[in-house]
């Protein structure tokens, strides 16, 4: 299957870049995303433009505006330029989520992480104020390894929740978070997946 065949049936991850600067920034810096991010200053644009510039030559550092169907719904990140990788995500303000969005944003990390990074471990920092996150990884059996504080630019302390699973774990997961899907997500899924040689529901 070719990745235009895949954009037709549902996800495309478009690559931070300056044609998308605009929109990234109008989404990150939104009062509610910036509340629930460990760093909660607004960012301008020649600082934002200045970081893709940057990750044009940082390999293995993917930063995407997740589209759907055509539209823009969330921006999805994966680090995994080491063994323990690290993924994060927003969505979309100004709407209320499709049903079945996140754990979709789930599985596509997993899968760039272990399936095309081939790393041992993928983990993820959750505010612990922001419990619709933790909500949804404790139904997807995503443990808490750990909790730190973390001193924001502001000066203020907030609680850190840790997650973390690996290969086998995300198999799990999956087996899961696949049930919350519809089926055109499950779909475009298995469309998207299948770039990287597996079939996943």
């Amino acid at each position: 299957m070719t990745y235009s065949e895949a954009v037709q049936r549902g996800i495309e991850l478009q690559a931070f870049s300056a044609e998308n600067a605009d929109l990234i920034l109008s989404w990150r810096n939104a009062e509610h995303v910036r509340a629930n991010s460990l760093d909660e200053t607004i960012i301008e644009k020649d600082v934002h433009l200045g970081f893709v510039e940057r990750l044009a030559s940082t390999p293995k550092v993917d930063f995407f505006v997740v589209v759907i169907d055509g539209i823009p719904a969330a921006v999805l990140n994966v680090d995994a330029s080491s063994e323990r990788a690290f993924w994060g995500c927003y969505l979309a303000p100004g709407n209320a989520p499709k049903p079945g969005v996140f754990p979709l944003l789930i599985m596509i990390a997993g899968h760039l992480a272990f399936n095309h990074y081939g790393v041992s471990e993928l983990r993820s920092d959750v505010l612990e104020h922001n419990t619709p996150p933790q909500k949804m990884n404790a139904f997807l059996g995503i443990p808490v390894i750990g909790r730190r504080t973390v001193k924001r630019a502001s000066g203020t302390e907030i609680e850190v929740l840790e997650y973390c699973i690996g290969p086998e774990d995300f198999a799990e997961v999956k087996s899961i978070a696949v049930k919350l899907l519809t089926r055109h997500y499950r779909e475009s899924f298995d469309a998207f997946a299948a770039l990287n040689g597996e079939s996943t529901t």
